[in-house]
């Protein structure tokens, strides 16, 4: 493959090369846009399921579609919204088949935190404990624009909610980081 410039639109244009090499048919191209999206798609996903065990099964479901749609892509979004936009609408439909609690449950009550001495944990325990106690659809908005680098715009697109909407939530969601990162200062 060619080589291609650094950082953003360099991995853009890297996944559009391999959206091209799936749509003919190439399956190492596939296992390498997945292998570059596996990691960010488990902590986006994690938002929004909160069900840890899901969280493959959608990967292998969004990568699926990605292989059978992959020529019919859009080249007005970026590959990254494109991807994200399937996985958000894969795990909301196995949300929504296996019966669980809605994606945009406003009342859900995350679990205690499984700790009371803030002392011993490091920025990144902190931070990941923080996150959870955001709503789901609090933590899904935060983490698309601030764990996966996505503008307003693009978070609005992959999640097909407004954008006034998108705004609301991030802002809720900084909001209660706020008030509840300074428990863990102590």
């Amino acid at each position: 493959m060619n080589a291609c410039p650094k950082g953003k639109q360099g991995a853009e244009a890297r996944d559009r090369l391999l959206l091209e090499r799936i749509a003919q048919g190439d399956r190492d191209a596939l296992a390498t846009l997945y292998g570059s999206y596996h990691e960010r798609l488990c902590e986006f996903l994690y938002h929004l399921t909160r069900h840890a065990e899901m969280i493959h099964e959608v990967i292998n479901e969004c990568f699926r579609v990605v292989w059978q749609e992959a020529a019919n892509f859009q080249q007005a979004s970026l590959v990254s919204t494109w991807i994200f936009g399937i996985a958000y609408c894969v795990g909301s439909k196995t949300l929504s088949q296996r019966d669980r609690e809605p994606v945009n449950g406003d009342d859900a009550t995350p679990d205690p935190i499984p700790w009371s001495d803030p002392d011993g944990i490091d920025l990144r325990d902190w931070i990941t404990n923080g996150l959870a106690r955001l709503t789901p659809d609090q933590g899904l908005v935060f983490e698309l624009v601030y764990g996966a680098g996505h503008s307003l715009d693009e978070a609005a697109t992959m999640t097909g909610i407004p954008l006034g909407t998108v705004k609301a939530r991030l802002f809720q969601a900084r909001v209660n980081l706020r008030s509840v990162l300074p428990v863990f200062m102590g």
